[in-house]
């Protein structure tokens, strides 16, 4: 299968950031304020990343684990793989739920990938992940990727 229907040989996050982010006029540097995820450099826990959730859908044929031998910063990042062509719905997924971000609050999601062989692959959030981006396609060393997010006017709830 080409790389172009979506494999995802194995791709290395590290460093995510999920900063508030407010514009300080003109040409002025902007103003970031605290990371509000948990273990964003995946440092705590050896058994997967503390904080963060793994999961499978459909079916798919996709692992996640800890590399304590690649690090963009600190000592370890989070290697992703997956076997599984393109598919709707077919996917291996990291994520982490951030609550209680203010409505109308703009954000900066921002992280250190690397990849070999990447395929369709991307990184967001929000409610029904509607804020996405893609990540850079076949090899690559790292590089940082960002999105630019603004909470919904409204309080989203969760379907059961």
């Amino acid at each position: 299968m080409s790389r172009a229907v979506g494999r995802l040989t194995w791709l290395v996050l590290a460093l995510a950031a999920f900063c508030a982010c407010t514009a300080v006029g003109g040409q002025q540097a902007e103003v970031l304020g605290p990371n509000l995820v948990a273990n964003s450099s995946f440092e705590e826990d050896d058994q997967g990343p503390a904080a963060w959730n793994w999961g499978l859908n459909r079916g798919a044929k996709a692992s996640m684990s800890i590399d304590n031998t690649v690090a963009h910063s600190g000592s370890r990042s989070v290697r992703l793989h997956s076997e599984s062509g393109y598919a709707p719905h077919v996917f291996g997924g990291l994520w982490q739920v951030v609550a209680g971000l203010p409505p109308r609050s703009e954000y900066l999601i921002r992280l250190w990938a690397r990849g070999k062989n990447v395929g369709i692959c991307w990184f967001g959030g929000g409610p029904d992940w509607a804020a996405r981006q893609s990540f850079p396609t076949g090899d690559y060393g790292w590089r940082q990727l960002e999105l630019r997010w603004a909470a919904p006017a409204h309080a989203v709830r969760r379907r059961r």
